[in-house]
């Protein structure tokens, strides 16, 4: 597998890669998630180094099934629609924030999400231990900070500070840049 490679709305996955993932299950603060193989391997090695250092990272999503990154939409619609938005509004703010199925990094089993311990994905987890952790450490596991504030106009994503996504050895090489760049 070419772990570099963009996985986006213009670079879905296909179909059949999705169907012949090699996924491992693995448990995380009480919750169990899935991983490619390979991204689980270096996934799990950087959780140790980060608790050796006295840091507890919270994983809120891994992999996802095509049914469940639809349900993300769905639930994300009406909780907007709730909110007062038409539907197309609803639609329109859902479609910058959540990317449809094969077109996640999250059904390729190589991103992951972190929180912080209350289970929520929030941008202020930028302002965390556990963060600052991750940018400084995380590329020596093949994992970079996928969707950077200043690189929304190339990924098409809003700015997630908690998905980070496995390239593998690219990494270094990907710190500093957005993968669509490299």
């Amino acid at each position: 597998m070419d772990y570099s490679k963009i996985i986006s709305r213009e670079f879905p996955l296909k179909y059949a890669d999705y169907l012949n993932l090699e996924l491992v299950e693995f448990e995380n603060h009480g919750n169990i998630f899935r991983l490619e193989i390979n991204a689980f391997h270096s996934l799990k090695k950087m959780l140790e180094s980060a608790e050796s250092e006295g840091i507890n990272l919270y994983i809120c999503s891994a992999f996802r099934s095509i049914e469940h990154q639809q349900e993300i939409i769905h639930k994300s619609i009406v909780q907007y629609m709730a909110e007062g938005l038409s539907k197309q509004q609803a639609e329109e703010k859902t479609n910058k924030e959540i990317l449809p199925p094969l077109a996640s990094e999250h059904n390729a089993g190589l991103a992951i999400d972190f929180c912080l311990e209350d289970g929520e994905l929030r941008e202020d987890f930028e302002n965390t231990e556990q963060f600052e952790w991750l940018v400084k450490n995380a590329y020596k596991f093949g994992y970079i900070l996928r969707y950077k504030r200043e690189y929304e106009d190339k990924t098409g994503i809003i700015y997630e500070p908690w998905h980070f996504r496995f390239v593998g050895i690219s990494a270094k090489e990907l710190k500093d840049i957005c993968l669509e760049e490299y």
